[in-house]
């Protein structure tokens, strides 16, 4: 076969098949950038059919919600999930504020109400005692309840508690005569005022009445 045919026949062949391998390897590199580039791309977020729960807070006048019924049973007004002006104002008096802006706010509501409570009952326990062994105070003595430790204080022209450091122990089980030992009162935080009339111990101290009851002699 002569040159010119040769080069003839890799003119009509070989350029052809060289412009298909040329343009095969070209889809095949864009294709393979594509799938790179795809798996680079973050994953689109699921989309949630769920409607978003509203905030219950914050709980303030035109709140309505079980938030506010929680709210109302510990401020003792009638629980009807309504923020109204009765639980604005009981809110404001026991707390100082009108505005409730979190759970934790209200659990710390909850924990003051309830130290609040536990104050009065034992401010009534302490007046019952004081006004049971003064009114006869021949008939009982003091017997100690619970282990407790009993506080010496003073009291100054104003009759202020001032403690004085000299403070004692007083076991379970313990029967204290009322020749000796004597509940002259209580304070406004609910502890039994007890005087020790006789010995190295007399004095002064503050008691918590949950320790302590009386005893028939």
């Amino acid at each position: 076969m002569s040159n010119k045919k040769k080069v003839t026949k890799i003119l009509k062949y070989g350029i052809p098949a060289v412009l298909v391998i040329g343009v095969i390897i070209i889809l095949s590199t864009r294709k393979k950038k594509q799938t790179n580039d795809l798996l680079r791309s973050p994953l689109p977020e699921p989309k949630s059919d769920s409607p978003s729960v509203p905030s219950n807070f914050p709980l303030k006048k035109g709140s309505r919600n079980a938030k506010v019924g929680d709210l109302q049973r510990i401020l003792g007004v009638e629980a009807d999930q309504i923020f109204g002006s009765q639980t604005e104002s009981a809110l404001k008096t026991f707390a100082g504020v009108t505005v409730i802006n979190s759970q934790k706010e209200l659990d710390n509501l909850a924990a003051k109400k309830a130290n609040a409570q536990k104050q009065t009952e034992s401010v009534s326990r302490a007046q019952m005692l004081a006004s049971q062994f003064t009114a006869t105070p021949a008939a009982y003595s003091i017997y100690i309840v619970d282990t407790a430790r009993w506080y010496g204080y003073d009291q100054d022209k104003y009759g202020a508690i001032l403690y004085n450091g000299k403070d004692i122990t007083q076991p379970k089980g313990l029967t204290l005569s009322n020749a000796d030992y004597k509940i002259i009162g209580h304070t406004k935080a609910g502890n039994v005022q007890v005087q020790v009339t006789r010995g190295t111990l007399a004095g002064t101290y503050v008691v918590n009445p949950s320790t302590i009851t009386l005893k028939n002699k």
